[in-house]
């Protein structure tokens, strides 16, 4: 809905053959008895400023997006940016899955394995004194599995084809998983 308001001076003049006010002393050259657009009489000076709105109904079509749609948006994004991508999983800390561009058993088993994985993988580090890894690499046959931590607990699990640009499909899944960890940090 908008607003528009106009303003809109009511101005009343006496009639032209009567004399201005403060003009009936004045000698003849200096009486003014015709309509001056520069002069105006007190009463003139203080006219009320009427205000008239109107409203005008413009249809609007804003639609907030649920948090579940937002994630959903973002891995249907991701999987746009990533050719030939078979899933993308995003899983919690106990191994289940929040959202996935595919449903059934295969969603619930990729998210348990990926959350195995960083476990295991993070022991090994550990044992090692290095940093707790970043993301996990699967390679099978002419597939791979790349499974990022997005941090307390959350991981982004990408199954694609081995040919993929291994660097690109990295820095699409650390920046759409940047966006992922906020809409889940929004939630909770």
């Amino acid at each position: 809905m908008t607003i528009i308001r106009l303003a809109r001076f009511d101005l009343q003049r006496d009639a032209v053959s009567r004399f201005a006010a403060g003009q009936a002393d004045l000698s003849r050259p200096f009486i003014s008895l015709g309509k001056n657009p520069l002069s105006m009489m007190r009463q003139e000076q203080v006219a009320l400023k009427r205000m008239e709105s109107f409203t005008v109904d413009v249809p609007v079509h804003a639609r907030m997006r649920s948090s579940d749609e937002a994630l959903v948006h973002v891995l249907e994004s991701l999987a746009s940016e990533i050719g030939g991508v078979r899933a993308l999983v995003v899983g919690d800390r106990s191994g289940l899955p929040i959202v996935s561009t595919f449903r059934g058993p295969a969603s619930m088993t990729t998210t348990a394995m990926a959350t195995l994985a960083l476990s295991a993988a993070t022991k090994v580090t550990s044992s090692l004194n290095l940093p707790e890894p970043e993301d996990i690499l699967i390679e099978a046959g002419g597939w791979r599995v790349l499974v990022q931590l997005l941090g307390n607990g959350l991981t982004l699990t990408c199954v694609l084809p081995a040919d993929e640009n291994l660097g690109l499909v990295k820095l699409a899944m650390q920046a759409r998983g940047r966006e992922i960890r906020e809409i889940i940090d929004d939630i909770v």
